[in-house]
């Protein structure tokens, strides 16, 4: 029997990120936290105002990994307060890539086979 286990949804393996990678959005920067091939997570520090659709640059310097222009879809939005002491929030969010082109598509597929 196997109880509450509920099996991972996501059709794409994700892969985290512990190094410098980060994402430019709506003028608002961002740590990725992980990537798949179908999208990623980001960390912010509470952003400003993020659209439900924008295009984002992302960039590792330490993997040599910039794409711009791309088009993302937010599908999840987790705050968490980053201290009781202060007033200073972070928020978690899910996005997927929204009809990426081949070219950015690639990028993706080779930052990824850096990860794994």
């Amino acid at each position: 029997m196997m109880g509450d286990f509920m099996p991972d949804k996501r059709k794409h393996r994700r892969y985290p990120i512990s190094d410098d990678t980060v994402i430019l959005c709506s003028a608002t920067i961002g740590s990725v936290i992980d990537i798949s091939e179908g999208g990623l997570a980001i960390k912010y520090f509470k952003p400003k105002s993020l659209s439900e659709e924008a295009n984002a640059l992302v960039f590792s310097g330490e993997k040599d990994f910039l794409v711009s222009e791309l088009p993302l879809k937010i599908v999840r939005r987790e705050e968490v307060q980053f201290s009781p002491l202060t007033n200073v929030h972070t928020q978690t969010v899910g996005v997927e890539f929204n009809n990426p082109d081949a070219s950015q598509k690639d990028q993706i597929r080779q930052f990824i086979a850096a990860l794994a």
